[in-house]
């Protein structure tokens, strides 16, 4: 071991091996969780990294959890990572800029647009769109 290399040491929490979920919290609001899962055997679960993902059943004490999280950290956006720890959670990392299309194919949820209203509140704007609907401007280019 190189003694100038920085380590990480971390409690192993082994009661759901190559699992965790990954919560979405957007304005103080959970969006949603993700169950996640390895496909290679190892420790890994993150979908950029070939991991595969479904929608979980949210409950009071994870919203509890990744709520505290993302306050603690003052984070408006946040993708919080639970591992299962015997009957509770255990708080494994939390992301300031999460990254969302599995989250968002594995539970249907509009992250994207979820963030966009969010932004559109704080900067007490309403918005003149709604993401996925026509354009107002589109009607009008056609004639």
């Amino acid at each position: 071991m190189n003694r100038a290399q920085a380590m990480i040491l971390q409690q192993y929490i082994g009661s759901r091996p190559a699992q965790d979920l990954r919560v979405l919290v957007i304005g103080g609001r959970v969006l949603g969780a993700m169950l996640r899962r390895s496909t290679d055997g190892s420790f890994k679960t993150n979908i950029s990294r070939g991991g595969d993902g479904v929608a979980h059943p949210l409950n009071a004490e994870i919203e509890r959890i990744a709520l505290d999280s993302a306050a603690a950290l003052q984070l408006d956006i946040a993708g919080v990572d639970l591992l299962f720890d015997r009957d509770s959670y255990c708080v494994c990392e939390v992301n300031s800029a999460p990254g969302f299309s599995g989250f968002e194919a594995a539970t249907g949820v509009n992250v994207a647009e979820a963030i966009l209203q969010h932004a559109l509140r704080r900067a007490g704007a309403a918005p003149r769109w709604i993401p996925g609907a026509q354009h107002p401007q589109a009607a009008a280019v056609r004639r």
